[in-house]
């Protein structure tokens, strides 16, 4: 028997009164213009919502605890939104407490307070259009953190580390710059389940005169893809390394279409034992399974002597705790100009392989066709 209307009605008023009441709160985006404080309306966020920063300068430091926060800025230029440091910087868990260095934005999740391993992560954090300059630490700086993003970002001048992280899982760096910072550009530490994209970034002259000059560093971390991004005057360009300060290999990446050039800085080796490094395009270090093709890499070429000097470098890093270098595909490079070689390998490890790379001089010989 067919519902009256009158009845079908009432259903359908109960039906649509439950979706209402079962539907979740719409995310708000929160505005901010300058002379206000980003920081403010971070606090004030819930899980999933936007700020939206106007163009302007902005002096302060950011932290985000909150899941699912999304800060967006009117680009990463000096007409658009840039964050510098205030004259007495926002108390944050984010400072250094040895240093008191003070990082532009800060993404920390938790930690055990006995044993300083990871906890619960901070999730969904997205930071797009900032322009970050001269902080004491790092320009942007991650730590226990996941799904999180950096886009369309420039860190420049920063002491520390341009854009980075530690202890990742599902990060994207891209379309950013990271420039003239005291420590590597761009750094993924710690994190053996990154799956990790870094996409269309550069790094230009990052740690130069330090223990680590290098434009892109992936260390300790496994399963990620570099593409198309471009390295120069850095000391190296692209170092992929195992240090042994965790057990897990370094594996799983790949690295294509990218540039290097010209990082030809000097970093000294360093009071801790470190290696001095200079004239160094991408480096193996001691890595499994790490897939190097189509890339670019010219006219590196050492200011002070190292021992992974070279256009394409593989090596053993057992000397620093690490392993030898596994299973490690060189392929179809380009490769001019670089010295002492265009493609150098130890002849550590074993399974490595260096097919069809267009390049002048190897070392051995008989790496390039």
């Amino acid at each position: 028997m067919l519902l009256s209307t009158r009845t079908s009605l009432i259903l359908m008023g109960t039906v649509v009164a439950l979706v209402l009441f079962a539907a979740p709160a719409r995310a708000a985006t929160h505005e901010v213009q300058p002379g206000e404080s980003i920081q403010a309306a971070i606090d004030a966020a819930q899980p999933g919502d936007t700020i939206h920063v106007a163009a302007g300068v902005y002096h302060e430091n950011l932290t985000i605890t909150t899941d699912g926060i999304e800060l967006r800025g009117d680009g990463a230029s000096d007409s658009g939104t840039v964050l510098m440091p205030a004259a007495t910087a926002t108390p944050s868990e984010c400072t250094d407490p040895t240093t008191s260095a003070v990082n532009g934005i800060c993404v920390p999740g938790e930690t055990d307070p006995q044993t300083g391993e990871p906890g619960r992560p901070v999730r969904g954090v997205t930071i797009e259009g900032f322009l970050v300059d001269g902080f004491s630490g790092s320009g942007v700086f991650a730590f226990v953190a996941h799904e999180f993003t950096v886009n369309d970002t420039e860190a420049r001048n920063n002491a520390g580390y341009g854009i980075s992280g530690f202890a990742l899982n599902h990060v994207r760096f891209k379309d950013s710059v990271a420039r003239d910072n005291g420590e590597p550009g761009f750094y993924v530490g710690d994190s053996p389940d990154a799956d990790a994209e870094l996409v269309g970034n550069s790094a230009i002259h990052n740690g130069v005169g330090t223990e680590e000059g290098f434009g892109f560093f992936l260390r300790d971390s496994s399963d990620g893809v570099v593409k198309e991004n471009f390295a120069s005057d850095n000391c190296v360009g692209y170092v992929f390394v195992d240090t042994g300060e965790n057990p897990d290999p370094v594996n799983d990446w790949t690295a294509k279409h990218n540039f290097a050039s010209g990082n030809n800085g000097a970093c000294p080796s360093g009071t801790d034992g470190g290696t001095a490094t200079s004239g160094t395009g991408i480096l193996l270090g001691g890595t499994h399974n790490v897939t190097v093709k189509r890339n670019g890499v010219f006219n590196n070429t050492p200011s002070l002597e190292s021992p992974f000097s070279g256009g394409i470098v593989v090596a053993s890093t057992t000397a620093l705790g690490g392993a030898d270098p596994t299973n490690n595909t060189v392929k179809k490079n380009v490769a001019r100009g670089n010295l002492p070689a265009d493609i150098v390998w130890d002849g550590t490890g074993q399974g490595n392989v260096f097919n069809d790379n267009r390049c002048g001089s190897s070392n051995p010989d008989g790496l390039c066709e």
